[in-house]
């Protein structure tokens, strides 16, 4: 994220605020738009590189596990947190997901055109602890971010996997769609 595309992130954060209180005007409700960590950016090249290994998201991950459970930690209530990660940022969050971390602060996760799940294979490795986490996922067949995560067949990238390039190891793992999410046709 940079100066430019706050603004979009900004106004979709204040979508789903205004949305959460449509449905339920008595609900206290708070938006945030996490800007914790260092994405794929650059030259279309730079990016294809960047965007097939999972480094920036696995340490952005960290990252976030860490302020999610700063602000849990931060009220003095009991919050429902509901976390929103769109395209690379919801790899970012399945890594942040990983050893149940996420499972005692967080209500629900929505993956929205994730390119794979990172380190998890199923939707139950969100929670930990008798802490189950409601995993959704937004995936639309024509979009070809969705192809780059890996089925249940052990093919860790749908694209180079079925063409035989660069070996299985190239990936952001799982698409969240194929096992224990509920899934959405975005």
């Amino acid at each position: 994220t940079t100066m430019r595309s706050l603004e979009t992130n900004l106004n979709n954060a204040e979508n789903l605020h205004l949305r959460a209180r449509q449905e339920n005007p008595d609900l206290a409700t708070a938006s945030l738009v996490w800007i914790g960590y260092n994405a794929p950016s650059g030259s279309p090249l730079h990016l294809g590189r960047q965007t097939v290994t999972a480094r920036f998201a696995e340490a952005g991950g960290n990252r976030l596990a860490h302020d999610v459970a700063g602000l849990a930690g931060s009220r003095t209530d009991n919050p429902e947190i509901h976390l929103f990660g769109h395209s690379y940022g919801s790899s970012t969050t399945a890594y942040a997901g990983t050893g149940g971390r996420l499972g005692p602060y967080v209500s629900s996760v929505t993956l929205l055109g994730s390119p794979g799940a990172g380190p998890l294979t199923h939707a139950s490795q969100f929670g930990s602890d008798g802490h189950n986490v409601k995993v959704y996922v937004a995936s639309n067949s024509h979009d070809p971010v969705t192809w780059v995560g890996g089925t249940g067949d052990g093919t860790f990238n749908r694209i180079t996997g079925k063409l035989g390039l660069f070996g299985n190891h190239l990936g952001l793992g799982m698409d969240p769609a194929q096992d224990g999410c509920r899934t959405s046709p975005a």
